[in-house]
């Protein structure tokens, strides 16, 4: 595994919001010829160009001689140590270290020399005063901050240099100057610091200069004009810092790194006149200073099994609570730190601080800065990376995150979620080794005056758990707990017609990442419908059928019409189910014969308008078995009696009977009376003249009337 490579600690390059720097010549520190041996204490000093890196090294020696040299060889010592240099003119072919710097902070007092030039060639010399003034604030910002680590940080000394041309002088050659102003003071050892401010009108492209220390330690500071927080930052090189850089995306693939950029802390660049912010939780942690155990919650991460930790960060100025919280990468041993950034307090008048927070423009990108919580990462060494993340709304670069917002670790190790926020607080959700999940989001077509279920369905390789909420048109809904996967969302009806936007947001658990969905609901008005119906005729005693069809009138295209027709005729009523567009009834046999109306209402759908029609159902008459049976001799001129038959094996065969002969009447009418399964009749005649006897039925409400030829002849 390789990391790309990361610059170790270097000096402010720039005091304005745009970071705009302009790399300047810097002289050799001596003029003699070096010696091929040098010994003493080794010194990383920077200034810095973003199109251009410069990395710089000085050896101070024990007599106070300071000496610029370089070398690859150098890069892997750490600031403070005590070395034998082999050089080659200014090159050093070989180093060894006599002496490592302190691991660990020690509880000390620290002492500032204060220098300011007086340059006759030049009319901006930095008045005493406002030079010492300028190292107070300086000083009074790392006593608070060492939080009893340094004991006193005074100004031991001040004095004036005087060095025309002094533009044009190296920084080697303005300390060495300036040192000599304080015989018998060490500013390789003993918490001395030397501080150097030349004429403002200087061009030099860097804010200020500084060596790099050890621990707590010593070293020699150039600052071209009094900046509180320009020196603030020098004086952390002077105390062993490195800078506090902005890193992107995968540090072990496609990232983004910009230097200087993660604008919270003192080890940023100074923006404008903004104050220093607290010291950061990562530093805090690398200077050992007094107070981190007990403010810091260690976390221990499993290798391979997914966590979930909830957890509460107090502000990382704080000098009670949970300032930090901290924990490993098991794949790299490399450490990330959390710290909440209020706004609160010593930070108040930072720069992320402001209202509305701030933005700069590291890389092309632009980067936001404004309170919540911040994820440090150290990958060794003194300096301290903080993440950002590109957002979706004008992606460019969130640095911290507020609440309802996830920060993502590009090596997939965590996922940081903030609950919420108070003025000095933030609840977050830790889950480490978190799976990816997909939320897809279904919702139909609904119509007017209706409503509709709309179905969030979240797949993972882990079982989700969590709920999932539903937002409408950008306002919140409703939040459902996820059950075998999914959730359904039943929205209420909708009175007009139009679009709607949906968006689901899953929260995440059990070590399976949130996720959303979005999509849109269209209300479409509902389609005009025409029913139409049509009934059987058919005879008594059978069943008639009433066919009911409803088509769409508006939007053909759309599928047939669903739902129920209900059939109402008098007081009795039916309801159907429509297939395929169309509905069937059976009319009931019993009904007598005539003519009945029919109405029809189809009741509409969520996606159909109500529609109604009428139709006929008409029953018809029986005709029944008419037949004779002669009881006496039929003769011209005689009387005759004659047993009538009325037969139907379906309707009742009530009414009267009569004899014919041709179209005589030849009987009265004669009722008919049961005779089994069938109604008879006894008529006598008169005397019959000569001719057929026919019987005629007259019928009644179920069997219609006729006269029927028999077989008996009246001759």
């Amino acid at each position: 595994m390789t990391i790309r490579h990361l610059p170790t600690a270097r000096t402010l390059a720039s005091a304005t919001v745009a970071f705009t720097l302009a790399s300047s010549g810097l002289t050799t520190a001596a003029a003699e010829e070096l010696p091929n041996t040098l010994d003493g204490t080794l010194y990383e000093v920077g200034f810095n160009s973003f199109d251009e890196r410069e990395h710089a090294h000085v050896i101070v020696s024990d007599d106070g001689a300071i000496t610029e040299v370089e070398g690859a060889v150098l890069v892997d010592v750490e600031p403070g140590a005590t070395v034998e240099a082999t050089l080659e003119g200014t090159e050093v072919v070989s180093v060894t270290v006599t002496d490592e710097p302190a691991a660990t902070a020690v509880v000390t007092s620290h002492q500032a020399y204060v220098v300011t030039v007086d340059d006759a060639t030049v009319e901006t010399d930095v008045p005493l005063e406002r030079a010492t003034t300028d190292v107070e604030t300086a000083t009074g910002y790392w006593m608070r901050e060492a939080r009893g680590a340094i004991s006193t940080f005074d100004i031991a000394g001040t004095a004036t240099l005087a060095l025309d041309r002094s533009c044009s002088a190296s920084y080697t050659t303005l300390w060495s100057a300036a040192s000599e102003l304080f015989p018998g003071v060490a500013f390789g050892e003993g918490g001395n610091h030397l501080v150097v401010y030349t004429p403002t009108e200087c061009t030099w492209g860097y804010a200020g200069v500084a060596t790099v220390g050890s621990r707590m330690g010593n070293g020699y500071i150039h600052m071209p004009r009094p900046l509180s927080s320009a020196t603030v930052h020098e004086f952390g090189h002077n105390l062993g810092l490195g800078h506090a850089n902005l890193m992107w995306g995968d540090p072990y693939g496609d990232s983004g790194y910009a230097e200087y950029y993660a604008a919270y802390g003192p080890m940023a660049a100074s923006v404008g006149a903004y104050a220093a912010g607290g010291l950061s939780a990562a530093h805090r942690l690398y200077l050992d200073l007094p107070g981190w155990d007990e403010q810091t919650q260690t976390l221990t991460i499993d290798p391979v099994e997914s966590q979930t930790h909830l957890l509460t960060l107090d502000d990382t100025t704080a000098n009670a609570g949970t300032t930090a919280i901290t924990f490993i990468d098991p794949s790299d041993g490399f450490r990330y730190l959390l710290e909440l950034r209020s706004g609160q307090g010593v930070d108040a008048a930072s720069y992320y601080a402001r209202s509305g927070g701030g933005t700069l423009a590291p890389q092309g990108y632009t980067a936001h800065y404004e309170p919540g919580v911040v994820v440090e990462w150290i990958p060794g060494g003194n300096n301290l990376q903080v993440f950002a993340q590109e957002n979706e709304t004008d992606h460019g670069l969130d640095t911290s995150f507020g609440a309802g917002e996830t920060f993502t670790a590009p090596s997939d190790l965590f996922d940081l979620t903030v609950l919420s926020t108070s003025a000095t607080t933030a609840t977050i959700q830790l889950v480490t080794h978190p799976v990816s999940s997909t939320l897809e989001l279904d919702a139909p077509d609904t119509y007017q005056g209706s409503g509709a279920a709309v179905t969030a369905t979240v797949t993972s390789d882990r079982a989700p758990s969590g709920t999932i909420s539903l937002y409408l048109d950008d306002e919140p809904f409703a939040t459902e707990t996820v059950a075998d996967g999914a959730a359904v969302f039943e929205l209420p009806s909708f009175p007009f017609i139009g679009g709607h936007e949906l968006r689901a947001v899953y929260s995440g658990g059990d070590g399976v990442r949130a996720s959303e969905a979005e999509a849109r609901l269209d209300v479409l008005q509902r389609s005009w419908t025409t029913t139409t119906a049509a009934a059987t005729t058919t005879k008594y005693g059978a069943a008639g059928r009433l066919t009911v069809t409803v088509a769409n009138t508006s939007y053909t295209d759309r599928p047939v019409p669903t739902g129920t027709v209900t059939v109402t005729t008098g007081s009795t009523t039916w309801t159907g189910a429509l297939v395929d567009g169309k509905a069937t009834f059976a009319l009931p046999k019993t009904w007598k014969p005539g003519t009945r109306t029919l109405k029809a209402v189809y009741s509409g759908s969520s996606s159909a308008d109500p529609s109604a029609t009428s139709a006929t159902a008409t029953v018809t008459k029986l005709t029944p078995k008419v037949t004779a049976t002669a009881k006496s001799t039929i003769r011209k001129g005689s009387k005759a009696t004659v047993v009538a038959t009325v037969a139907n094996a379906v309707a009742p065969e009530s009414g009267y009977v009569q004899l014919f002969v041709g179209a005589k009447a030849v009987s009265g009418k004669v009722k008919l009376v049961t005779s089994g399964s069938v109604h008879k009749a006894k008529v006598t005649s008169t005397a019959l003249p000569k001719g057929r006897i026919s019987v005629k039925y007259y019928g009644n409400a179920y069997l219609v009337a006729r006269k029927v030829a028999t077989t008996y002849y009246a001759k």
